[in-house]
């Protein structure tokens, strides 16, 4: 709802301003404005549900989102996307409005220097800015067990600064600020219940280098922050996750790999991974794999060591390229472990295949 009288009053505003204003102010101002956007919309089903496919389909898969760049000038833009999106059983759907605010921010370059100030994507590996872009991302989602639906951008500022070094290339970011978490789950009569909470960043820094072999950069990013806390109320977890990643973009094929690990302060370890390569065995035709996996190791007092290989997925995919702006995709994956939507605490590992197909378009 506040989205939807954001953009309403925004509306009215640019209206009544642009009738009020001289054609040649007009001119200048539509100018300044530029407009940006995709969508995608899957059809997916499941053996056994997962990321919210049914056993008998859905096509209740849908990420639509517009983003506005205002040129205040030349050096200093104010961000805004809106997105809206379907996540077919997902209760995570139920959570979120039908239309929300996902960024909006504050640019300012200086040189090799920019800052951005607001609602700010987060700097979490390659893909978490494009994560929803189905044109760029070879298959229909991100990775999930590194990029969780529910934790994407957050409040506060982000610094860059770029330092070429002849032909390589640094880039440096940090963040301050707190981060939104969203958790879906059903209770005992299955009324679906949301969690909305806030992690707060302790510090976060990002170093990205860009090698001279064009297309080839390598990351890495430490972040230290404090979310609620897992077991016990009205306290907080402290964490810290190191992260790096690696990517080759190439004319005819493409290699990408990340790998990240959080480790708790109550004695919990998260180890994330995943590895992906593709080939172009044509300019419209792209074969991509993918390989993912999550691990949990935790200390339990009297019990000893508790781990857990909480996911491994499989997945094979091709896309048909129309146009750059207009991608086709159908993908297959096979999923092993204790992330189903229809898992119970302590139930059995479980296996399933799940199948997506989908077009994407941007503009």
């Amino acid at each position: 709802m506040i989205c939807k009288r954001f953009f309403t009053i925004l509306g009215i505003t640019g209206i009544g301003s642009a009738l009020a204003t001289p054609a040649a102010a007009q001119e200048s101002l539509l100018d300044r404005v530029s407009i940006h956007g995709y969508m995608t919309q899957a059809y997916g089903r499941a053996d056994l549900p997962i990321y919210g496919l049914p056993a008998d389909g859905t096509a209740d898969l849908r990420t639509v989102a517009l983003q506005l760049r205002y040129a205040i000038s030349p050096k200093d833009h104010i961000v805004l996307q809106a997105r809206h999106r379907r996540l077919g059983d997902n209760l995570l759907t139920e959570a979120e409005d039908d239309v929300q605010l996902q960024w909006a921010f504050y640019q300012r370059h200086m040189n090799n220097f920019s800052v951005r100030i607001g609602k700010v994507p987060l700097q979490m590996g390659f893909y978490n800015e494009t994560r929803n872009v189905g044109t760029l991302m070879p298959f229909h989602r991100a990775p999930a067990t590194i990029y969780p639906d529910g934790v994407e951008t957050f409040d506060g500022v982000n610094l860059n600064y770029e330092l070429p070094l002849g032909s390589w290339a640094v880039e440096a970011a940090a963040n301050f600020g707190s981060f939104g978490i969203v958790t879906v789950f059903p209770d005992e009569e299955g009324t679906v219940v949301v969690n909305k909470s806030r992690g707060t960043i302790n510090y976060a820094g990002t170093l990205t280098v860009n090698t001279p072999i064009p297309g080839l950069r390598v990351r890495g990013t430490v972040e230290n922050f404090d979310i609620p806390s897992l077991f016990v109320p009205d306290e907080k977890d402290e964490a810290t996750k190191v992260m790096g990643s690696v990517e080759g973009s190439f004319t005819h094929f493409n290699v990408r790999s990340e790998y990240a690990r959080l480790d708790f302060d109550f004695g919990m370890q998260i180890d994330l991974f995943y590895a992906q390569a593709g080939i172009k065995p044509h300019q419209r035709v792209a074969l991509n794999t993918q390989y993912e996996v999550s691990r949990i190791e935790m200390e339990i007092p009297g019990m000893g060591t508790f781990r857990q290989t909480s996911l491994e997925d499989f997945a094979v995919g091709a896309n048909y390229s129309l146009s750059s702006n207009v991608v086709f995709k159908l993908e297959g994956h096979h999923a092993t472990g204790f992330m189903f939507d229809n898992q119970t605490f302590g139930g059995p590992k479980q296996q399933g295949n799940y199948l997506i197909s989908g077009v994407s378009v941007s503009f």
